[in-house]
């Protein structure tokens, strides 16, 4: 077994055999660099810096993540299938959503950032009320792993892809599917 090397950069340990599970770039050209790896990091730059900013440390290896449009917070999914928020200014995690039995791996937030829509490679999609601290509806019609969520600009619905090979379209006022989009075969 090769013992991993560590880095010392800007006072953050970086592990030099860490692979990367995910990616992504602050939207509002805050030029901020979020990425997780497989040792249960986050790792946050400036994009004009080479020298890591923060360093936070998960449970589980992120597998995928946003940011909150006011770029205060990071949401990760995690392949352990819990989804967690964090506060970037003070590198701890806020909160923690527990509800995919598999890797959660796709999520959206709304644009009062109230809600966090989650998918899971267990098939389902999870509404998410922060302020409650609980989930508030969970749609199940997909067949295989949700890949993308994305909400509408009015925020009365949500659109989930998947590996299935569908699109669904779910009403987030009554809480149903209201179009089923699947890929022509």
């Amino acid at each position: 077994m090769q013992k991993k090397r560590l880095i010392k950069e800007n006072d953050y340990l970086v592990g030099s055999g860490a692979n990367f599970t995910c990616a992504k770039i602050s939207p509002n050209r805050c030029n901020v660099l979020a990425a997780g790896d497989d040792q249960n990091n986050i790792i946050i730059w400036k994009l004009t810096e080479t020298n890591p900013r923060k360093r936070m440390t998960g449970k589980s290896p992120a597998s995928t993540m946003i940011f909150s449009d006011s770029i205060q917070k990071l949401f990760t999914g995690t392949m352990s299938g819990m989804a967690h928020s964090w506060d970037i200014e003070k590198s701890t995690e806020i909160r923690s959503f527990r509800g995919h039995q598999a890797a959660c791996s796709a999520l959206c937030t709304s644009m009062s950032d109230t809600n966090l829509f989650t998918g899971g490679a267990d098939a389902k999609v999870r509404v998410w009320d922060q302020r409650q601290e609980q989930c508030v509806a969970t749609f199940r019609e997909h067949g295989e792993t949700v890949t993308c969520i994305r909400q509408s600009p009015d925020a009365k619905w949500i659109a989930s892809g998947s590996s299935d090979g569908s699109v669904k379209i779910w009403d987030l006022r009554n809480n149903r599917m209201l179009q089923s989009f699947d890929f022509p075969g």
